[in-house]
C-alpha cells in the first residue's frame, strides 16, 4: 500500500452511475497551451484541486447545483499509464498548481455522491515578472498613463491583472497566454450516497 496513491476523479453529471467505466479521452475544452493529441483521464491527489483544474465558470455553476460526484482511485505509483504532474507539466501548463495525473487506460470506479455545504471561490491570473514589460506595453496601448502604471511597481503582476477592467485582463491574458486559475477561500463537502 505505501507504494500506491489515492487520487480523485469529479463529474457534475450526478445523473449517472455511482459506479462507472472511465475511458482515456481529450478533453472537450482544454486550457490555452494543454495538450489536445493524448487521451486520458484526469485525477488529482484531492477533490479540491480536481476543481481546481477544472473551468472556473464550469466549476461555479456545479457547485451552485449543490452535488458532484467524486471517485477516488487507489494506484501504484510506478504504474506506466499514470503520469503524473512532473510527467505533463508541459503539456499542461498548470499541472504544478492543480496537481492534476493521468491515467491512460480504462479504469472503473466506484464513487460518492456528494453535497456541497458552503464554498467560496476566486480566480487570479499566473503572470510572472516576466510578463511586467509586455503587461504594461498593453496596458500604455488601452490608454493607461505612465503615472498610473508607476503606481503598479510594487505590486506582483498577478495583482496588476486583477485591479483593472475585467475585459482588459483577459485580454492581456490572451495575449501573453497567462492563464487563468482557481481556487478556493473554503470548500465544505459530505458525502450523502456511496456506491
Amino acid at each position: 500500500m505505501d507504494d500506491d496513491i489515492l487520487l480523485w476523479h469529479v463529474s457534475f453529471d450526478i445523473e449517472r452511475p455511482l459506479i462507472r467505466t472511465y475511458v482515456p479521452l481529450v478533453p472537450k475544452n482544454p486550457m490555452p497551451g494543454e495538450d489536445t493529441t493524448i487521451p486520458r483521464i484526469c485525477f488529482a491527489p484531492s477533490i479540491e484541486d480536481c476543481l481546481n483544474a477544472m473551468v472556473a465558470d464550469r466549476v461555479e455553476r456545479g457547485l451552485e447545483d449543490g452535488r458532484f460526484l467524486g471517485f477516488p482511485f487507489r494506484v501504484a505509483k510506478d504504474d506506466p499509464f499514470l503520469k503524473t504532474p512532473d510527467d505533463i507539466g508541459d503539456m499542461v501548463p498548470d499541472a504544478y498548481w492543480t496537481r492534476e495525473h493521468w491515467y491512460l487506460k480504462p479504469v472503473t470506479l466506484a464513487g460518492y455522491l456528494m453535497q456541497v455545504d458552503d464554498f467560496e471561490d476566486y480566480e487570479f491570473y499566473d503572470a510572472y515578472e516576466s510578463h511586467r514589460p509586455l503587461i504594461y506595453k498593453i496596458l500604455l496601448e488601452n490608454g493607461v498613463s505612465s503615472k498610473d502604471l508607476a503606481e503598479f511597481d510594487g505590486w506582483s503582476t498577478t495583482e496588476v491583472l486583477m485591479s483593472i477592467p475585467t475585459w482588459l485582463g483577459y485580454e492581456i491574458a490572451l495575449r501573453l497566454n497567462i492563464h487563468q486559475l482557481h481556487a478556493f477561500e473554503c470548500l465544505n463537502y459530505r458525502s450523502i450516497e456511496s456506491a
